[in-house]
């Protein structure tokens, strides 16, 4: 059956969905990879190519600009390293945002107002 479901395919049309898939606004790094290896299943691509086009989209395609400039800055960047790049960004992104919260919910509990500045 997927045989036949490529043989329907245009290997083109889905190359250039590769290429052109980036990281969607709200869309985690994990749901864009899971996307782009469902895409490239269908391009056809050689078994030493898969790995490097991966990596490629991966950097090319995130919306996190911290973890694009870590990976470029990586000259022997490989697949599994730009997964790990791009994750412990959003790991960090996340744990920075929590403990900003906390600190903003600790500040204004010690002055006595909320976060907007009413007296509580």
């Amino acid at each position: 059956m997927e045989a036949y479901l490529r043989g329907q395919r245009n290997i083109i049309v889905d190359r250039r969905d590769f290429y052109l898939r980036v990281q969607e606004p709200g869309e985690t790094f994990d749901d864009f990879l899971c996307a782009v290896k469902e895409i490239a299943n269908f391009c056809d691509f050689c078994e030493s190519c898969i790995d490097n086009s991966l990596r490629d989209q991966i950097v090319v395609g995130t919306r996190n600009e911290e973890a694009m400039k870590r990976m470029l800055e990586e000259k022997d960047l490989k697949l599994q390293s730009a997964i790990n790049v791009c994750r412990a960004s959003k790991n960090a992104n996340v744990s920075s945002t929590v403990i900003r919260g906390s600190a903003i919910h600790t500040l204004a509990k010690c002055l006595g107002t909320s976060k907007t500045g009413v007296p509580v």
